[in-house]
């Protein structure tokens, strides 16, 4: 975000309400064996603008680094008219263009893909698709999404308060925030070689939760392969095929919630105040209001944890 004055009119609330923004859930795929492959996620549902994804395939197959991303929606803008109205943001006759902005400060990267054109003179609504494909290694961490307007075609006509330069962003419809760890989890997991160490432990180097960042280099679960039980934890096996990584994880969820509710912030952490995208203490604020994880004591949060953690990697209760 910039504090630049602009001039112009820009898509504000009460006008993006007006024009009846929809969209249907983002899908995510990836290519595998010649075949389009749907991931699951945990959190797939909603429409919300800021909504933070963490991308974690049930399957343990796919990551960043080995496959590549398909991303996918439809939107839809039931009165687009309002656009082109007096308190609009193009006067008549212009053509507002639909983009695809994505960037990813720790790839990076950024990049934008024109997708479609919404004319003054348009009946009824406008409906489109986007979809957009991230190759293998090109993210790691996080990629912010936006579906922007922009100004494609000017008017004949000209009034001060109306952009005129074409490529000119009239507004942002939609936002995503997707959080991509480059080993193919939601969370900062590596696989470290120390003979004298546990099968697991978990390390710390952060100094402030509200702008570290939640990556290994500040916050890590680390999976010893030089332990005699490494084969049962083996990044091979996906969650819901070996019951102790499972529990490694829910274990090691704990420690990194409980370190992280000591900071000063922590106050603030509950609140979901204060704290920058992709941080530590998003993640933890994230893990706590979306998960019901219950931070009383430990032994609820170790619960909570596991009986959440257990459920959402389709464990089920045995015969009895």
């Amino acid at each position: 975000m910039t504090n630049d004055l602009k001039f112009f009119r820009e898509l504000d609330e009460k006008l993006f309400m007006k024009i009846g923004y929809q969209t249907s859930t983002m899908k995510f795929q990836y290519a595998l064996d010649n075949k389009i492959v749907d991931m699951e996620l945990e959190d797939k549902e909603g429409i919300l603008n800021n909504e933070t994804v963490y991308l974690e395939d049930r399957d343990g197959v796919w990551n960043a680094e080995e496959y590549n991303l398909i991303i996918s929606m439809n939107y839809y803008i039931n009165n687009p008219g309002f656009l082109f109205n007096e308190n609009g943001v193009a006067l008549p006759g212009a053509e507002i263009g639909v983009a695809l902005n994505w960037y990813s400060k720790s790839s990076n990267q950024r990049g934008i893909e024109h997708l479609g054109v919404i004319k003054a003179d348009l009946d009824g609504g406008y409906q489109d698709e986007l979809t957009y494909t991230f190759r293998k290694k090109q993210l790691s961490g996080d990629v912010t999404i936006e579906l922007v307007l922009y100004l494609a075609c000017e008017s004949a006509q000209k009034h001060p308060y109306y952009a005129d330069q074409v490529g000119t962003v009239l507004g942002t419809l939609d936002t995503r925030y997707l959080i991509i760890d480059g080993h193919g989890s939601a969370f900062p997991i590596a696989e470290v070689y120390a003979p004298e160490r546990p099968l697991w432990f978990v390390t710390f180097n952060f100094t402030d939760p509200m702008s570290d960042p939640f990556t290994e280099e500040y916050v890590c679960i680390n999976l010893n392969t030089a332990h005699r039980n490494f084969h049962l934890i083996s990044g091979k096996k996906g969650m819901s095929d070996s019951p102790l990584l499972s529990e490694v994880i829910a274990g090691a969820l704990q420690v990194i919630v409980q370190k992280v509710m000591e900071d000063e912030e922590s106050e603030n952490i509950l609140s979901g105040n204060g704290f920058e995208d992709g941080t530590i203490a998003q993640a933890v604020f994230y893990f706590l209001t979306n998960f019901d994880w219950d931070i009383s004591s430990p032994e609820q949060l170790a619960e909570s944890i596991r009986k959440d953690w257990e459920t959402r990697i389709g464990g089920e209760e045995a015969d009895v």
